[in-house]
């Protein structure tokens, strides 16, 4: 069964809070700043996170981690860019015995369900995200890009307690938005080159 046409209707969660608070310019202090966040192909450097979680079975969150995300790309011959309101947190929830992988963001604005292949492997692709950035090429201090996430790897089920989610790819690619969303926020869309994405990769207990 291929995961990325299968999905199941997920269940709304109430918004998660963390970190005191879902104010976007507070996100960015609760992760790392100080790592190398340059892709070494001539793309800026990135400012600014995005927040990667787990939420268990029940209902408990995990603190989500800085991501550590890198530009690809996306050469606009500026050195540095800013994710001044980077995406909201994002959580992953698996289930061993369904064979389910949920993903969802703290605001509820992304909420689907997904049925995993047999070994726990999955790879999807998740429209509906938003971020703040700038400068682009057109040297806007502030615009708007919407982002389509593709995530893919393997839940880990041999310790059911404390499962393992291998995230072998996450990437954003980032997009003209909608120009409702533009106009609702007062900003201009982001002038960026097809194919310029924000990518990491990372391991995550779930429950752990």
């Amino acid at each position: 069964m291929d995961p990325q046409l299968h999905s199941k209707k997920a269940m709304r969660i109430k918004p998660l809070f963390i970190c005191g608070t879902l104010g976007l310019a507070l996100l960015m202090s609760c992760g790392r700043n100080g790592a190398d966040r340059s892709s070494g192909d001539g793309s800026p450097t990135v400012r600014g996170d995005l927040l990667v979680g787990t939420q268990c079975p029940f209902g408990t969150v995990s603190k989500a981690i800085n991501a550590g995300v890198k530009l690809y790309n996306c050469k606009i011959g500026i050195p540095e860019i800013e994710l001044s309101g980077p995406p909201v947190p994002i959580y992953l929830s698996a289930d061993c015995a369904e064979k389910t992988l949920a993903v969802r963001t703290a605001d509820g604005s992304v909420d689907t369900l997904w049925q995993t292949l047999p070994n726990g492997a999955f790879s999807l692709v998740i429209p509906g995200f938003k971020t703040k950035l700038g400068p682009d090429s057109s040297r806007n201090a502030l615009c708007l890009s919407s982002l389509t996430m593709e995530i893919s790897g393997q839940v880990d089920c041999r310790d059911r307690d404390i499962l393992s989610i291998r995230v072998d790819t996450l990437r954003m690619w980032m997009k003209a938005p909608y120009p409702e969303d533009s106009a609702a926020l007062q900003l201009p869309a982001c002038q960026l080159p097809t194919g310029c994405r924000l990518e990491t990769n990372l391991n995550l207990r779930q429950c752990g």
